[in-house]
Order: structure tokens, then sequence, then C-alpha cells
């Protein structure tokens, strides 16, 4: 956290709420920064801008952003300004050297959620070079992509009153055509019909919230960015709102152009990773992925695990390996045959390699055992994505040319990377879990 000293109390209700939630902050004033970022390996650096009025304050900041840009650590470790709304063109230079500006009032849960997205894309990009890399090395070679320029061509569903949809249309035409559902049935109808980069939600809070949960049961939309226009600095309300899965709590009112910077930024990360998946769906073409399922072999996991390994010591990054694996099928094949079993596997392919991002890896192990590698992830994220791949498994109907519907129950196992763990140390304790 860098502001005008490096005293602790630059924003004390804002880094209480982070400290509460895990975030372990460090406090620089603007000139010793760039040292202490390095020193400390901060996963993300935050200048607050708001206590900085003066002309000679804001030249400090804007230098130390331009130096932050060049810098190598910037590739990994984010950088964000809080700003006041009234001030913003005071920091202009400053801004343009920066990967995202939030403008107050500010909530942890706003905050919180603009890191985890921007470490996401961090992410992604890291992982496709690691993937590309990997592919070569098995003589294959994955298309290039790159990241999302700007954004101006996207379709957004607005979920509200139609006096809602008048203001939005006029704060973001530039950016994206609108496409207005005034109630939740038609909404969903919409999305079961027609594809979309982002969906705005202008509900009460109770029917956002509602909506925004329905909305993430289906795993075709699960990373589909919904940006609700809510109340700014209502912790408790945006608590609530991101924990049923919003991406992102705005207002229609805020600072110039902040509505459309948000959704641009979540519509970005959105279309970087369908590219990322893009890139899996070719890959499953080639040797590299295993014949039946489609996912990933084991030989290009283990493989792939080392480079992971390798970047998660080098940066200190958490990642968690979950297995899963299906106890009853030696049964399956004795009651409904070896076809039957072949189908059901394919199946759980599918779904796994549908649930899952962009930038997670996931495999076939060997048999009726599947990984999938959750980057970037500690064990409790891991553990709430795995129970998702497992229970929308189990509510799937497998079935042999319309014969008898029967269910697989995916056993669970996770582990999550210590030092001195190797791939197939990961995946021998993640499998122990499962049971078989």
């Amino acid at each position: 956290m860098v502001g005008q000293t490096d005293v602790d109390d630059q924003q004390p209700e804002l880094e209480s709420e982070l400290s509460r939630r895990g975030f372990e902050i460090h406090h620089s004033d603007a000139k010793a920064a760039s040292n202490l970022w390095a020193a400390t390996r901060s996963d993300v650096v935050i200048l607050d801008l708001l206590a900085a009025t003066a002309a000679g304050e804001r030249e400090v900041f804007s230098s130390l952003a331009e130096r932050l840009s060049r810098s190598g650590l910037s590739d990994h470790r984010p950088v964000i300004a809080l700003a006041d709304p009234s001030a913003a063109d005071t920091f202009k230079e400053t801004v343009a050297n920066v990967d995202d500006v939030l403008y107050a009032p500010l909530t942890a849960a706003e905050l919180v959620s603009r890191i985890d997205g921007l470490r996401r894309l961090t992410t992604m990009q890291t992982e496709l070079a690691r993937r590309t890399a990997t592919a070569a090395s098995f003589g294959v070679d994955l298309p290039e992509i790159l990241p999302p320029g700007e954004i101006a061509d996207a379709n957004v569903l607005v979920v509200g009153e139609a006096t809602h949809f008048l203001a939005l249309e006029t704060a973001l035409s530039a950016h994206a055509v609108l496409v207005g559902a005034f109630t939740t049935d038609t909404a969903f109808d919409y999305l079961s019909r027609r594809e979309f980069d982002a969906v705005i939600v202008a509900l009460g809070a109770d029917d956002a919230f509602d909506f925004v949960q329905d909305v993430r049961r289906n795993p075709l939309h699960f990373n589909l960015p919904l940006v609700v226009i809510g109340e700014r600095g209502n912790e408790a309300e945006t608590t609530t709102l991101f924990d049923a899965g919003a991406s992102e709590v705005a207002a229609i009112a805020g600072a110039p152009g902040e509505l459309a910077a948000r959704l641009t930024a979540h519509i970005r990360e959105f279309r970087f990773r369908q590219r990322l998946n893009a890139v899996y769906r070719h890959s499953r073409r080639h040797v590299i992925c295993d014949g039946l399922t489609g996912l990933y072999t084991r030989g290009f996991l283990l493989t792939h695990l080392t480079r992971i390994i390798d970047d998660a010591e080098r940066w200190e990054e958490p990642f968690t390996v979950a297995a899963f694996g299906v106890p009853a099928m030696d049964a399956i094949n004795i009651e409904y045959g070896y076809p039957a079993g072949d189908l059901a596997l394919r199946q759980l392919g599918n779904v796994i390699g549908q649930v899952v991002r962009g930038e997670d890896l996931a495999a076939r192990f060997d048999g009726p055992r599947f990984a999938v590698v959750f980057t970037d992830t500690n064990m409790d994220a891991a553990e709430t994505a795995a129970r998702r791949i497992a229970a929308i498994a189990g509510n799937t109907a497998f079935s042999l040319d319309g014969g008898e519907a029967f269910s697989v129950d995916l056993w669970t196992g996770l582990a999550q990377f210590k030092p001195g763990d190797t791939p197939q140390s990961l995946i021998d304790r993640a499998l122990a879990q499962t049971g078989c």
C-alpha cells in the first residue's frame, strides 16, 4: 500500500477488512516503494492517490507508476490506483501506467475482486506461454493468440427496468451493443439462445442476488461477467453479491467512464479465457490429448506440472492439484457394459473440460481417474471448484443409445503445492484422498 507516508493508517477501514480476508499489508511512501515491492515479493501494489493533492505529490506517484510499468516485476504483479473521481483528470499520467483504477467510495470486496481479476489475467498470460512451451516439447505447435485489445463490439445483456437501460445505453454505447431484458425470465431465454460478453444486472439487491446465483448454477455461464448495478461503498451488500457470484458491483452515476472501464476490463478477461479454451479445443486433435475424453494426457500433465512448479517456486505463487475418481467404474462396466462405461468417461471428460477455467489444466490420469491443475489457486478456492465439478457430474444422466439412465459419483482429492513437491508427489497425494 503506497501512500504519502509509510505509516499504517492510510486507509484504516479498508486495510482492516483486507487483513481479515487474509492479506498481509506492507506500507511505503512513493519514494521507497520500488525497493519494498521487490523485497517483499508482493502480489499487488496499491497506489493510494486519495490524499495526494499537491502537484509535487502527483509527480512522485506518476514517476513511480512509470518505473513500475517498465519493471519486469510488473508482468506478474498488477498495479492498482485508488483515486477520487473528482480528481481523475489530475492523475492522467499516473493512470496511464497502472493496470486498473478504482474510485472512492470503495469497499474491500470490490478491491479484492479487482485484485483477483488482474491476477487471473496475469495467470492466463503466463499459463498460455507455459502450455505453448509444453506442447512444443511434444512436437505440437499451438496457435498463437494475444490478449484482447480495445473493446468496441461487445454484446451485453441488460436485465432490469427500461429507465436503467436508457441510462446504461448512454454510458456504454461506444463500447457495446446492449440488449434489454426487463424480466429475469426474458433474460434466461436470451441466455439460452444467444451468446453475450457480459450481463449487467440492474435489479433490486434481493432480486440481483437470486438472479446471479441462478446464472452461476449453469456451467455454460459460470465464467460469464455479471456486473451488478448497486450501491457503491455498502460493504455488506457488496460482499453478499460477490459471494453469490457477481463479477463487479458498479454505479451508473460514477466517475466519467468508470462503468465502461469496469465492464470492458471484465469482457477483456472473458474473451482471453475464451481464446485459451479455443487453444485447448484445438489441441484436442493432437497426440497430447487423450483419445477417449479429449482431456490432456498423463504425460502432458506431468511434463507441464514441472513448468508450473518452477514458476511457483520463482514467484512464490500457490497452485493446487485436484484428483477425481469414479469408484463405481467396475460396477458400471459389469451392469451396463463397457461401451456404456466408455461413454460415461467421455461425458465426464466433457463436463470437466467445460467447467474448468481456460488457465486450469484438465487431464485424464489413467482409467477412471482425472486430474485438474488449478493455477494460482489455494486449497480453499480449489476445494470449492472441485466440489462444483463433482456436483455437476453427479447431476448428469448417462445412458447408451437411449438405454437405462445411470448416474456417476466423483470422489475428489486435493493437494496444494509445497516446496520440494514433484509432479508425481502432488498427483499421488491428491489421488490418495479419492480412495480410487
